[in-house]
């Protein structure tokens, strides 16, 4: 999906449309911008399935960034009990969560970020001052982060957070 607002014009994946569309009428800008993603929030959608809401943390106290620093198995099997209710999504076993990580990793290192144009997104409240909240790209931002590289360029949506939808980039 293809978006342009002001002068800048971004390519986003399809899997990120789901979130994206419904989200453009609040967006008031969008850019690329350098993003520190150690100082970063993000939304842990690992925990959504089990508890009925997704959380927003630091992206150092996300399930994917304890996993990628010392193993925690939390994440892999989280992965397997919220994705297999998606069917696109259908991871079979622990070893293949923890496959699908080592090959993101491994992608990420060897071919660099962005690959294919693809950015991180992150979302800021367009009426006050805050932190980048990661909408789409956790997993890249974790990789990174965790091999010294958290200072990356990032697509920056500002979004009008008073409405009810996007209350949530009012509670970091």
């Amino acid at each position: 999906m293809i978006v342009t607002i002001g002068a800048t014009r971004v390519t986003f994946p399809k899997s990120f449309e789901k979130w994206l569309i419904p989200a453009l009428p609040a967006v008031t800008s969008m850019q690329i911008i350098d993003v520190d993603l150690s100082e970063a929030l993000a939304i842990d959608n690992d925990h959504v399935s089990r508890n009925g809401m997704a959380f927003i943390l630091p992206l150092k106290q996300c399930l994917i960034s304890l996993y990628l620093k010392n193993g925690d198995q939390e994440y892999i099997k989280n992965s397997i009990y919220c994705y297999s209710n998606f069917k696109d999504l259908l991871i079979a076993s622990e070893k293949e969560a923890a496959e699908n990580v080592a090959n993101l990793a491994r992608s990420v290192l060897q071919n660099g970020y962005p690959f294919g144009d693809e950015y991180i997104v992150v979302a800021r409240a367009a009426d006050r001052p805050g932190p980048a909240v990661l909408v789409d790209g956790k997993h890249r931002a974790a990789i990174l982060t965790q091999h010294g590289m958290a200072r990356q360029p990032c697509v920056e949506l500002k979004i009008n957070s008073r409405l009810p939808l996007f209350s949530w980039l009012n509670s970091p």
